[in-house]
């Protein structure tokens, strides 16, 4: 019988949209006084994504919505 070993994959993800969209819930949270936290925690996400980002030399950001890359997870 044939058996399949799975190879484990990192996930495949764009950063930079990631970031980007996380840009703008920092943006509508900052308003607000009560979610101030949630504000920092996001600058805190956004500068860990950016540190990431400079190490594995990504690109600054998608050119354009057709240019970000979202992968469907696959079992």
């Amino acid at each position: 019988m044939l058996r399949l070993r799975r190879v484990q994959r990192s996930p495949r993800i764009d950063l930079q949209t990631v970031r980007e969209t996380l840009c703008y819930i920092r943006d509508d949270v900052a308003t607000e006084p009560g979610l101030a936290n949630v504000a920092s925690a996001l600058v805190r996400v956004i500068r860990e994504i950016d540190s990431v980002a400079s190490a594995k030399d990504l690109p600054d950001r998608a050119v354009t919505p057709c240019h970000a890359r979202f992968f469907a997870n696959r079992p």
